[in-house]
């Protein structure tokens, strides 16, 4: 932003004039990638027109935050709570550029949801100039960027990310839609005065689907109007922008402008074409505005019920502060999702699912334990089979029932992020400490827990789970507990322990003779 003859040439497009590709590096595994990440090799065409091979330029691996995808509890039933769960857990596909100063973290993340996020996190080096400046209180007119050392100055600036994104949802011919919230007057004779409803637009031409963002509220969608799911709704994705909705704000005759013209608008939406597929232009390196995404948007050409590409730009206003120098801090957050994330994150998510999810959730409904649930699994997370972890259906009366989709599996120990440590526990118990677990649990776990002021119902403790606390009660670990015991319960529980094993002992002193006996407790 600094308009000055030494800076104003300063208008770099990265992929047109640079190339992804040849500025992508390989990976630091750990670092780059976390540890249960898997790396694939990257080529690319070298100056002599032969291919070059990269090692580990993209890691794909599963990622587990610890957010809930979906959950709900129902507390409706005497005597009885039911809680359903499911972890967010995706698959992310990574890589990452170094262009010049700056470096670009490039993520497609893949939900159990059906979700396409892409993100697009920055980080490197700050552009910045010498200036005369030593101090903040020295600069009386615009300095046109921030001081951030003495004699550095960083410029204000932009950054513009655009995808090209040919959905083809369910087959090639799409629509885009978009649906807007209209407030009525309600004159009928009820005590409510006023709602809103939904304003249902489909774009016919360009002209009709470019959208700012920033304009109004809207359910932005790309439908396949020839396939409908039962209920008779259009499949298709929602596309939902993340925080990066930044437009550029410069004059249209400015040179940076009409070289990157397209950046007015977030949403354009192009009949597809071979030939456009580069937003700047074919030859961004020697465009004059005279090509690319904007110019070809103005033949305004029919957009419904045709193949058609979705082009998303995510941007933001680089205003530079002190932190971000000499090494910028990751910057995320700068786009969205399909349902499309741009961290930059957009995303894409499915707006109706499609048929065979549709009957992969009537399957799972009919199950007894979704019944009772209240038919849960008609949620759209049903219809993806990739995670085990933490997948059971927990029920107040102590009973733990596995998910016919999900299972109830623990989690692999050599992913990255952090596991539940009875989950890497062995699931070997030896058959009388299970009974003898069980019949202790059973005496000492029979009233109800207080938590936050408010009486549950009673949850007694699987065996495996009291063995392992009971083991590390015994070990002196920190391992969390399962369960909140009173004072009297501890020593119930003790008594009852003590008690156990010397039934134990006798038990294997009998089994220790040759003739078999029959152990009966009263």
């Amino acid at each position: 932003m600094d308009p000055v003859e030494e800076w104003y040439y300063r208008t770099f497009l990265d992929a047109g004039e640079y190339g992804l590709g040849l500025w992508a590096f390989p990976l630091q595994p750990g670092a780059d990638c976390p540890a249960n990440a898997a790396y694939l090799d990257g080529y690319y065409a070298g100056q002599d027109g032969k291919p070059v091979e990269n090692k580990n330029m993209i890691c794909v691996f599963e990622r587990y935050a610890g957010d809930v995808a979906w959950r709900h509890t129902e507390a409706g039933f005497p005597d009885r709570l039911i809680t359903e769960v499911r972890p967010d857990v995706s698959l992310v596909v990574r890589m990452v550029v170094s262009c010049g100063n700056y470096d670009y973290i490039l993520d497609w993340e893949f939900k159990t949801s059906g979700s396409i996020k892409f993100t697009v996190s920055l980080t490197g080096l700050l552009e910045v100039k010498g200036t005369a400046y030593t101090h903040a209180d020295q600069i009386t007119e615009d300095a046109h960027g921030t001081l951030v050392a003495e004699n550095t100055l960083a410029v204000y600036h932009d950054h513009y990310v655009t995808y090209h994104l040919d959905l083809d949802v369910d087959g090639t011919n799409n629509s885009f839609v978009k649906n807007t919230i209209a407030t009525k007057r309600n004159e009928g004779g009820t005590p409510r005065r006023s709602y809103w409803t939904v304003r249902r637009e489909v774009a016919e031409t360009e002209a009709d689907a470019q959208v700012d963002v920033n304009a109004a509220p809207a359910d932005l969608l790309v439908v396949n109007p020839n396939k409908r799911t039962r209920m008779g709704n259009e499949v298709g994705y929602r596309v939902v922008p993340g925080g990066a909705t930044a437009a550029s704000v410069l004059d249209d005759d400015d040179f940076p402008q009409r070289r990157a013209s397209y950046c007015k608008k977030q949403v354009r939406v192009t009949p597809y074409s071979k030939a456009e597929k580069w937003a700047p232009g074919l030859y961004a390196d020697q465009s004059t505005g005279d090509d690319g995404l904007a110019t070809w948007s103005k033949r305004d050409r029919g957009v419904r019920n045709e193949d058609i590409v979705l082009w998303y730009t995510v941007g933001i206003h680089h205003i530079p502060y002190q932190d971000d120098f000499p090494v910028m801090p990751t910057v995320e957050d700068l786009g969205n999702l399909i349902k499309l994330y741009a961290d930059w994150h957009s995303r894409l998510i499915p707006y109706y699912s499609f048929d065979q999810f549709v009957r992969k959730a009537e399957k799972v409904g009919a199950s007894s334990r979704v019944r009772v649930s209240f038919f849960l699994p008609f949620r759209v997370s049903f219809h993806v089979v990739t995670v085990t972890a933490n997948c059971s259906l927990s029920v107040a009366d102590g009973t733990t029932q596995e998910d016919p989709i999900l299972g109830t599996e623990p989690p692999s120990t050599d992913n990255h992020e952090d596991v539940d440590p009875f989950a890497m526990e062995s699931d070997d118990v030896d058959p009388m400490q299970e009974d003898l677990l069980n019949e202790i649990y059973e005496k000492t776990a029979d009233e109800p827990v207080i938590r936050s002021g408010v009486e549950s119902a009673e949850q007694p403790v699987a065996p495996k789970e009291a063995e392992k606390h009971q083991d590390g009660e015994e070990s002196g670990g920190s391992k969390p507990s399962k369960v909140e015991l009173t004072e009297e319960q501890k020593a119930r529980m003790e008594a009852n322990r003590l008690k156990a094993l010397e039934r134990a002992a006798a038990a294997r002193a009998r089994a220790s003779q040759s003739q078999p006996t029959t152990e009966t407790t009263t």
